[in-house]
């Protein structure tokens, strides 16, 4: 079969693309993994990268968009598929509508986490055909063989679609892959990535995570899957083996939720890793909690680290305990401080969340301190962020801490992310003038020399320029 697969980028950022706002330069992963098991199932693939839609801004434009659209449907495909998640569903969401008005005969699939978790309401607002839930190295191959015969489709196991009568059915979830399963799966389609836009290459070296934060939206949690040691390697030779040349993608980024899940499988992949001496830096996600082993990040090979970003995501016990981090203050002041002393911090990044539903001013402000005396105290780069609301057991559990009038259709607004209508009643707790003395505080931090980045409010944004 000849399928198309795509993953499209935000309104917003191809909004701030058309200003000149440079756009994020790590590659989509997913379109890459799923485009080799397809290819290894016999089938004719294409992947359309997001940057082609930064390239033609057709987005911008729903005639020319259109356009671009049927031309790029001109070749006849058997299949399209969509890779989804929060930020960009309303540019998908246009993109399935437009594929359909130009083929309404052409299946459009759509998977990702978006996708999974509003299986129901999108098949029930869009007229996308099947939905893959979950992990797609098995349930999309197994949809593509079903097509043509329906009666089986109940037969694959993470599958959602309508039936005749326009019935939303939803097969059992399917079972998470194995370590094994997940190794023996071919190596992305690296060849196919555009080799000059990228300066982050994705790797994956694990799936999962054992924790279960309240926030979070991976679908893999509670649960964590290496990939053999074998297959990472060999990612990284043929990574090398495409910018040895000295092109932009210099870093291999490792997309794991937590690369330092098992502290001795980490210190063994980048063992192994240094002894092939390549022109690479590796950038890794971490947990605080496995940086506090004993000797493990003196036997980190600092030399090939890019970067390690931590996420702290809270600034006080009771907020790190409310969204289930599994750490303390005492801890992340521990591991700032062993950074410091091994020399560490210019490659260090730690994350923080600020306005959760339940947090007042004073909540805030309480966090804002704490992360401000970690970056002045150990040098440490921090990122802070106001919280979205996106799919999560937060998500699901919102009412419970005010946040009444939202549902799945927030999404549908192409500006959500920057909606200040949608960034107040996510935050019940906090005015707008609460909000703009927090960044006044944190701007504080910034003029004594404290290195923080700041993703404010749209509206102060918009101000600033």
């Amino acid at each position: 079969m000849k399928i198309l697969i795509t993953c499209l980028p935000s309104h917003t950022s191809l909004v701030s693309e058309s200003n000149n706002v440079t756009h994020n330069k790590g590659a989509t992963l997913s379109l890459y993994l799923l485009s080799a098991v397809l290819r290894r199932h016999g089938h004719d693939v294409r992947v359309v990268d997001p940057l082609y839609y930064f390239e033609n801004k057709f987005f911008l434009n729903y005639i020319s968009a259109f356009k671009a659209i049927k031309e790029m449907l001109a070749g006849g495909y058997d299949a399209v598929a969509v890779s989804t998640h929060s930020f960009s569903w309303s540019v998908a969401k246009t993109f399935v509508d437009l594929v359909k008005k130009a083929d309404d005969r052409i299946p459009v699939i759509l998977g990702g986490i978006h996708a999974t978790y509003y299986d129901r309401y999108l098949l029930s607002t869009t007229k996308a055909d099947y939905i893959v839930r979950g992990e797609g190295e098995e349930a999309f191959p197994q949809l593509l063989a079903a097509l043509s015969h329906p009666d089986k489709l109940r037969a694959v196991n993470g599958l959602s679609y309508r039936d005749k009568d326009g019935n939303v059915v939803r097969t059992p979830d399917s079972i998470r892959l194995t370590s094994e399963e997940l190794s023996a799966y071919p190596l992305p389609d690296y060849h196919l990535m555009p080799k000059e836009a990228y300066n982050l290459i994705p790797v994956e070296t694990s799936r999962g995570c054992k924790l279960n934060c309240l926030f979070c939206s991976v679908p893999f949690r509670k649960g964590w899957t290496p990939v053999g040691k074998e297959k990472v390697i060999a990612c990284v030779e043929k990574i090398n083996e495409m910018y040895k040349e000295g092109d932009v993608g210099t870093t291999v980024m490792f997309t794991d939720e937590n690369f330092s899940e098992d502290t001795e499988r980490a210190i063994d992949i980048f063992t192994s890793l240094y002894k092939l001496n390549y022109d690479l830096k590796y950038l890794m996600f971490a947990r605080i909690a496995d940086f506090l082993t004993p000797g493990f990040l003196r036997r980190v090979p600092a030399d090939i680290i890019g970067g390690i970003n931590f996420g702290v995501d809270a600034g006080y016990d009771e907020c790190l305990k409310t969204v289930r981090k599994g750490i303390t203050v005492a801890q992340v002041y521990q591991c700032a401080e062993m950074i410091y002393k091994q020399g560490m911090s210019d490659k260090s990044l730690f994350y923080f969340l600020i306005g959760y539903p339940w947090e007042d001013v004073k909540d805030v402000e309480r966090a804002v301190h704490f992360l401000g005396d970690i970056s002045l105290r150990y040098n440490i780069y921090c990122e802070v962020t106001w919280h979205l609301l996106y799919p999560s057991d937060l998500w699901l559990a919102r009412e419970k801490y005010g946040v009444t009038d939202m549902d799945e259709s927030v999404f549908d607004n192409p500006s959500w992310e920057i909606d200040m209508g949608v960034f107040y009643r996510s935050r019940p707790r906090l005015s707008a003038a609460e909000c703009e003395y927090i960044e006044s505080l944190l701007d504080g931090y910034r003029t004594k020399g404290g290195r923080i980045n700041i993703t404010r409010r749209y509206a102060s944004y918009a101000k600033d320029q």
